[in-house]
């Protein structure tokens, strides 16, 4: 089963995911950590600005081995829910491969396959309306 919970980046334990975690972290994000059977497997950055209503997811993140069992799904999900509860739309990302392991145009296709168009107000930018 998974959980996903609100979470400081001190208070991460896999390394792996802490590190990253203080990366994305910034005084406006909030970070929500994904846990399956109580062990920590990826995380989301999400940032809700507070001078406009879109949402702005930062970084995705899962660990190796539970890519490809629906965490990220999850995640993403999860955001895209957060956002709408919070009367926030759009939901926009930077497909940005920080994880070097997964080509950009893998994870465009992922976002796409997910609803994700590319913001015509920029090249850099994925979008999506949430309502």
């Amino acid at each position: 089963m998974l959980e996903i919970k609100s979470i400081e980046p001190n208070q991460v334990r896999d390394n792996c995911l802490k590190e990253r975690m203080e990366r994305a972290s910034s005084g406006i994000s909030s970070e929500y950590i994904a846990l399956m059977n109580n062990i920590e497997v990826g995380f989301i950055s999400l940032v809700f600005w507070p001078t406009n209503t879109t949402a702005f997811i930062y970084e995705i993140y899962v660990l190796h081995n539970y890519r490809r069992k629906g965490v990220g799904e999850k995640l993403l999900t999860f955001a895209e829910d957060k956002a709408a509860q919070s009367h926030r739309n759009p939901i926009k990302l930077e497909p940005n491969n920080f994880d070097r392991t997964i080509t950009k145009e893998k994870l465009i296709s992922w976002y796409e396959k997910h609803g994700y168009k590319k913001d015509n107000t920029s090249n850099e930018y994925w979008i999506k309306s949430l309502f």
